[in-house]
């Protein structure tokens, strides 16, 4: 059964180049038994402030040129997935979380010169 973990909050993060910011809001989507999904959705909220921090220090090191388009921000969309995954999974994980993927639900940028 798929289940999606929203974030509560959303990430205001100010481009590298200091030109502009993006607000984006993410959504993990997993494909799980419910009693698994329980468990890793537990998981996901313990680990938020360091999921967290990883998405915004990832993000800060972007530019506008770096997310200026639908395929830059499906790339981006991966990197993001392959930045959490360890935290979510551990370094050496027997059996891998289900996470099939990582949306962007909003993505606002504001601020360009």
């Amino acid at each position: 059964q798929y289940r999606y973990f929203s974030f509560p909050l959303p990430f205001v993060i100010n481009f590298a180049d200091g030109k502009g910011m993006v607000t984006v809001e993410i959504a993990l989507a997993t494909y799980e038994t419910t009693l698994r999904s329980e468990r890793l959705m537990e998981k996901i909220t313990t680990f938020t402030p360091k999921l967290r921090s990883a998405i915004n220090l990832l993000i800060a090191e972007k530019t506008y040129e770096d997310v200026n388009s639908v395929a830059k921000r499906h790339a981006l969309e991966r990197q993001l997935l392959q930045a959490i995954m360890p935290i979510i999974d551990g370094a050496n994980a027997a059996e891998p979380s289900r996470i099939t993927a990582l949306h962007f639900t909003k993505f606002v940028v504001t601020g360009i010169r």
